[in-house]
């Protein structure tokens, strides 16, 4: 999945006086108690971002919620950027062994991208 473009390529400049941008990624997924799997996201491309392993499975109810995880740290590379190459987050399903014969799946509710510009914005 492509990130928001004009984050991206640094619509709306910031003026020479506030701190730089924070960018993080958002990543909405669906957890239930059964037949979820677990995924591994990644920034890709023109950015990069730590990698995070999201399990979709809750074992101690029988519900199906949607649950947030935010990677803080999206770093974007802006001469890739100029040069056309997109920022991308990659996500993998991860096989278990313990559930070989049973088909796993992770559904993405939502990806989006946001700017903090102060750690009090981190709520």
């Amino acid at each position: 999945a492509f990130l928001a473009a004009s984050v991206a390529q640094g619509a709306g400049t910031a003026p020479a006086a506030t701190p730089p941008r924070r960018l993080y990624v958002a990543i909405a997924y669906l957890t239930s108690y059964e037949g979820m799997g677990s995924a591994r996201g990644s920034c890709t491309g023109a950015c990069t971002c730590s990698a995070r392993i999201m399990d979709a499975r809750v074992s101690s109810q029988r519900i199906s919620v949607v649950h947030t995880e935010t990677i803080d740290d999206l770093r974007l590379d802006r001469a890739a950027l100029a040069a056309g190459q997109p920022c991308a987050f990659d996500l993998e399903l991860l096989r278990r062994p313990d559930t070989a014969p049973t088909p796993e799946r992770f559904k993405l509710v939502k990806l989006s991208v946001g700017e903090w510009w102060s750690d009090g914005d981190r709520s």
